[in-house]
């Protein structure tokens, strides 16, 4: 066969363009810009974290998928998919073992690492200039922590403070890193000695504006994070012993910590009592007496100034995260968390005062507030009264009830006063109805009967004797 002649904008013109767009779609980005994914650290070992940061990614993309392949064409591979909007929002897939998150620039992090995260990774970024598939080989070593995971150098060690140092039960406390590195991007915590164990982390902080932070599945519904990567934990019980392990990833100075936390089993530590008798901290009821379908403000008085969050509890204590309701930050913007006793009629405000709108007689108890400060921690509680009066605005034909009557007392009057009308009104028609049935031969009377006589002489009734 003769060769097929080409002609300037003939049919395989265009069948070439098509294949060379298509084709340049999922490849690399130009050798001007490439996209390289950096490991941090570079020699990742068993028991520690990584991250693998993909570098000069385009500005514009809306979303990014990484496989723990080297392809990005099977979905059983797929690890996560990473969205970077505000906040920023990531969905597990198929191959995410519970170690992996997602941060700002499209970077994974995997935590606990283990022999079997060897392997290559891929990243797939879409975006509508420029969209990229970059990979990147990640290796393992068997030893137990890469000297990059260890706490930081001597001059500058990253400890643990525990504040207040010695807790109690039902009380709360703040595992606080000092000297962590200022750039790093995410941390996450662990309820063990060691990051190896994905059930163990508790949650993984990332400190961007605002901050956003994710929970694991060690976590009880009692543990948040704050700024510098502080833990905070809540209604503490004799089973939070134990030690607490953070890893701080850094592209600088990626650290590993631990500390003991010891609860003991007195009940409420004198560090979380309330504050010295000369400035107490008490709660104050506006409205004092708060009523049905109302709502009710409880602010403490005199709270330490410095404090870093507060969390409300309903309860007597601060010891079970069930009865939990928030958690308030006052930073600026303030923040505030919702916890398993939230009803969606809560609020919280400056000076960590708690808001409850549309009161109902079920909000009647004890309220707790435990404000966690470095220089102060306070618990304090108070009894909330909820009375039964109707709220403002009763409509005119309700009843409402008596002061000093409970509602089933005011019930019980009404339906006795309708019955008693019911009765009297049955025995009246009786005895009409008795009177009206007796006919006047019964009882004597004449019968008066009309004749049918001209009108003139129709004078007056007519008597028929018998």
């Amino acid at each position: 066969m003769g060769r097929i002649p080409h002609r300037p904008g003939g049919p395989w013109t265009g069948i070439l363009l098509a294949a060379s767009v298509l084709g340049s779609c999922l490849q690399p980005v130009p050798a001007q810009t490439p996209v390289t994914i950096v490991l941090t650290p570079p020699s990742p070992a068993v028991g520690g974290g990584v991250s693998l940061a993909p570098q000069n990614p385009p500005q514009d993309f809306v979303l990014c998928s990484w496989f723990r392949s080297a392809t990005a064409t099977d979905g059983n591979s797929q690890i996560l998919t990473y969205y970077p909007q505000t906040p920023p929002v990531q969905t597990k897939d198929w191959a995410h073992t519970g170690r992996e998150t997602a941060g700002p620039g499209c970077a994974l992090h995997i935590a606990g690492l283990t022999l079997k995260d060897t392997g290559n990774y891929t990243v797939l970024i879409q975006s509508p200039t420029r969209p990229v598939l970059a990979t990147v080989h990640l290796p393992v070593s068997a030893s137990v922590l890469g000297s990059c995971l260890q706490p930081a150098p001597a001059q500058t060690p990253v400890t643990i403070v525990l504040t207040p140092p010695s807790p109690a039960m039902g009380g709360g406390v703040s595992l606080a890193p000092q000297n962590p590195p200022q750039d790093f991007v995410l941390c996450s915590w662990f309820r063990s000695a060691t990051a190896t164990d994905g059930n163990s982390q508790i949650l993984t902080y990332y400190p961007q504006t605002p901050p956003v932070q994710t929970k694991d599945w060690a976590h009880t519904g009692r543990e948040t994070a704050g700024p510098g990567c502080a833990l905070h934990i809540a209604g503490l019980t004799l089973k939070d012993t134990g030690n607490y392990t953070v890893l701080i990833q850094s592209p600088t100075r990626p650290v590993l910590a631990t500390v003991h936390l010891p609860v003991s089993a007195s009940v409420l530590g004198s560090c979380l009592q309330p504050a010295p008798a000369q400035t107490p901290v008490t709660i104050v009821l506006t409205p004092p007496s708060p009523a049905m379908g109302g709502g009710v403000s409880l602010a403490p008085q005199n709270p330490p100034q410095d404090f870093v969050l507060c969390s409300w509890f309903r309860s007597a204590t601060a010891t079970d995260g069930n009865s939990q309701i928030l958690t308030y930050y006052p930073q600026t913007p303030p923040v505030q968390t919702k916890d398993w006793a939230h009803t969606g009629r809560e609020t919280a405000g400056p000076g960590c005062a708690l808001h409850i709108a549309g009161l109902t007689l079920k909000d009647t108890g004890n309220y707790t507030v435990l404000i966690q400060s470095p220089t102060r921690p306070v618990l304090a509680t108070v009894h909330l009264p909820v009375s039964d009066t109707p709220r403002p605005g009763l409509s005119a034909g309700a009843v409402a009830p008596r002061p000093g009557l409970s509602a089933g007392a005011v019930a019980g009057i009404v339906i006795g006063s309708l019955a008693g009308s019911a009765l009297v009104g049955v025995g009246a028609y009786f005895l009409y109805s008795r009177c009206r049935n007796e006919t006047p031969r019964e009882n004597g009377a004449p019968v008066l009967v009309y004749e049918n006589l001209p009108l003139a002489a129709r004078a007056g009734p007519v008597t028929l004797q018998p």
